[in-house]
């Protein structure tokens, strides 16, 4: 599968409140493309929802170290450090 179609199938799945699916595919994303922020931010909100919080600090820290600008991921890394 692309990138594309594995987060559109996370995206999916994660609507569907399916966490460790929706992280499985956005695992196998971010080895597409480990340099996509965005992927690393998705993958990092699905473990969050999955109550994660540290493994999804990790990834929002990945984000911003692609992309230090990333809004998305410095708020989430906000959510993520209180364990939300």
């Amino acid at each position: 599968m692309y990138k594309r179609q594995l987060s559109l199938r996370a995206r999916q799945l994660a609507g569907e409140q399916k966490w460790a699916e929706a992280v499985a595919r956005y695992r196998e994303a971010v080895s597409l493309v480990p340099k996509d922020a965005g992927a690393h931010n998705d993958l990092g909100m699905a473990l969050l929802r999955e109550g994660k919080s540290a493994e999804a600090a990790a990834e929002f820290d990945r984000a911003l170290e692609i992309d230090p600008a990333n809004q998305s991921a410095k708020a989430n890394r906000e959510l993520a450090a209180h364990g939300r």
